[in-house]
Parts: structure tokens; C-alpha cells; sequence
């Protein structure tokens, strides 16, 4: 049985067969970034986070993503240039962005669309 009062915000995940719950989320932030960069987030959890949800907030309308939508980072891409990569301590979560923007796949068209940090802010979630 999953009990969770109203408003909580839990992160429920599949192995391929059966679902468990990774944790609850405890940090949020969002945040301007640039290319080669690395983003640090003070988390204050005093452990380090179970799991990190990383994603961009489209600001402005681009590869047909409206403003508000999140585009959700998995991973990253073959090309080396172009990917984003996090981990986190008892004390922070850190993001690391390379010499070109990540990309995310155009919602309708699916080709690649390039981010920019005019476009899109950066938003880190810690669960514990």
C-alpha cells in the first residue's frame, strides 16, 4: 500500500517488474546556467541525496515546447560536446554542463534542438 498525505511529491520508479518508491522530494531548485560550466546547489539535506531529477524550463517558445514545459534530462547524448552530467554530496548537488548546449528532441518534428541558456533555466530536484 502507498500512503502519502496531500501534496506530497514522491518519485515511484519501474525495475521492469514491479514499481518501488526512490524517496520524497526534499530540494528543489531552479536556476541560470551557461555552456562549461559547473552549477552548484546547496541542498542542506546533511546526506547525500537517494536520487536527482535534472531538467530545463523553457523560458521562451523553442522546439515547439511552449514556456513553462520541462524537458527531462535521462542521460546524455553520443556527441561529447553536448551533454549534461550531476551528482551530489551530503552538502550539494552539482551539474556540469560542456562547451555546447545540450539538446533535447523538437515535440512534434523530433530533430534536435540545441538549448540555450537564454531560453531554458535549469531545474534540480533532490529525493531522500
Amino acid at each position: 500500500a502507498l500512503i502519502a498525505g496531500p501534496g506530497s511529491d514522491i518519485k515511484i520508479i519501474c525495475t521492469g517488474s514491479a514499481f518501488r518508491i526512490t524517496g520524497t522530494l526534499a530540494f528543489q531548485s531552479v536556476a541560470t546556467w551557461a555552456v562549461s560550466q559547473t552549477a552548484t546547489f546547496a541542498h542542506s539535506l546533511g546526506a547525500v541525496p537517494r536520487d536527482i531529477d535534472l531538467s530545463f524550463v523553457a523560458l521562451a517558445p523553442a522546439g515547439n515546447w511552449d514556456v513553462g514545459d520541462e524537458a527531462r534530462m535521462d542521460g546524455q547524448d553520443g556527441n561529447s560536446n553536448r551533454f549534461v552530467s550531476w551528482l551530489a554530496n551530503a552538502t550539494n548537488v552539482y551539474v556540469v554542463t560542456t562547451s555546447a548546449g545540450p539538446i533535447v528532441l523538437n515535440k512534434t518534428t523530433f530533430s534536435a534542438v540545441v538549448l540555450t541558456a537564454t531560453d531554458w533555466n535549469m531545474k534540480v530536484r533532490a529525493y531522500t
